[in-house]
């Protein structure tokens, strides 16, 4: 009896870390500067790793200036807020597949100095079939701070 058990208590052991292995949201690294001076551009760029057990599609990161804070919106401008993650022609993201987009601003010249944090979106739709995909939402936040040299007197 031992010798017909012990066979699957090993297998057991080793599948039970493989249960649950996948996330519930795709791991998204954001890399971009973390300070910068007034009047530059801040290019981010978005990776993600769909690292979930399901397929995702036509998934975008998005910047919308309304969601933007209403103190720091007037020295904020939106270069290139949005990008498609996969533009060929089934728009998915296979299950351990990764994908990597880069999105834009500009910090006015006026920007006061401090910590700014600007919410990105990334959505689409996630499922296995297409017919099947429910909506998909995911909120990252940019932080970043803005520096200023004052003249010497």
């Amino acid at each position: 009896m031992v010798k017909k058990v012990l066979p699957l208590l090993v297998i057991a052991f080793l599948l039970i870390p493989l249960y649950g292995a996948a996330d519930a949201d795709p791991r998204v690294d954001l890399v971009y500067q973390s300070q910068i001076e007034p009047g530059k551009q801040i290019i981010i760029e978005v990776k993600l790793k769909n690292t979930t057990s399901e397929m995702l599609w036509d998934l975008a990161g998005v910047i919308e200036s309304n969601n933007i804070p209403p103190e720091i919106r007037d020295y904020i401008k939106i270069v290139d807020g949005e990008e498609k993650f996969v533009e060929d022609n089934d728009h998915s993201i296979n299950v351990q597949d990764e994908a990597s987009i880069k999105l834009s601003i500009e910090v006015d010249k006026n920007a006061e100095a401090g910590t700014y944090t600007i919410p990105l979106k990334i959505k689409g739709e996630i499922g296995n079939c297409r017919q099947g995909c429910k909506p998909y939402l995911l909120m990252k936040d940019i932080t970043f701070k803005v520096i200023k040299e004052y003249p010497s007197l």
